[in-house]
């Protein structure tokens, strides 16, 4: 009797695998996990069978210790093939007077570094006939920067077709650093004594900003196209006129951010 109970655990305790929204688990015994695969044989067969990591939720062991399978989007083998570098063009920014275009590189799966850089002064320099030499509008010329650090959203399953899906795609919270520099000339009165209006002189103004937000956004890639959304939100010291971001006035500010950058990876 001992010998039969003893033969009857040996042949019925087995290693469980768990399926992705399955709560019926696979009873085998579980032979490897190469990379992305893991290699299992059923009870009574010496068949070798394989299923992709992406499809299971966990694995019971037979001593009875767990190995879950919820962290996949850390695993490179899932990114080999990925390309890893977008260019993007904020389309929106013109509205601002500035040109703006974006690189992204991605480092892993979940984490990647943006830095954008803009050119001030789009606009043309604008002339009043009616008001004739007094009221003349000089567009600023000059740059802005950013610099912002992405950290992904994780996704927990995968289809298998997506296996090399991109990591340039997914939810994000980017800490971003934001600075903007520009130089204008600005057409002044000059007043006589009796405070008549003399003349006028162009006279140079400096605007310049610092500021540090929370962006946060979602990015698509649809086949190597990349659509980009995004706002932030943080605050600011510097010049109220501030370009690719919304300063609310001089000195200690709140700022806001938002755009929509549309470009390609590889």
């Amino acid at each position: 009797m001992a010998v039969l109970v003893m033969f009857c655990v040996s042949a019925f305790s087995q290693d469980k695998i768990y399926l992705v929204g399955n709560n019926d688990p696979i009873e085998c015994e579980v032979n490897e996990i190469e990379g992305t695969t893991i290699f299992y044989t059923l009870p009574n067969t010496n068949a070798k069978l394989k299923i992709d990591k992406s499809q299971v939720d966990m694995i019971k062991y037979e001593g009875g210790s767990v190995l879950s399978m919820n962290d996949l989007v850390s695993e490179e083998e899932y990114y080999k093939d990925a390309k890893r570098n977008a260019l993007k063009l904020n389309v929106l920014s013109p509205i601002w007077n500035v040109v703006e275009i974006a690189y992204e590189h991605a480092f892993s799966p979940t984490k990647s570094i943006e830095i954008t850089a803009g050119y001030i002064g789009i606009g043309r320099d604008a002339y009043d006939d009616v008001a004739e030499k007094w009221d003349f509008t000089y567009e600023p010329k000059g740059f802005m920067a950013t610099v912002g650090y992405k950290f992904m959203g994780t996704r927990r399953t995968y289809n298998l077709n997506d296996k090399y899906r991109s990591i340039l795609q997914g939810g994000y919270i980017k800490p971003e650093f934001a600075f903007s520099f520009a130089k204008k000339l600005e057409r002044v009165y000059v007043y006589d004594d009796d405070y008549y209006v003399r003349s006028f002189k162009d006279v140079n103004k400096t605007m310049m900003s610092y500021s540090l937000m929370a962006v946060g956004g979602y990015q698509w890639n649809f086949g190597g196209f990349i659509l980009d959304l995004y706002g932030g939100l943080g605050y600011g010291i510097g010049s109220y006129t501030s370009y690719g971001y919304l300063m609310f006035n001089d000195g200690f500010s709140v700022v806001m951010s938002a755009g929509v950058k549309l470009g390609f990876d590889f």
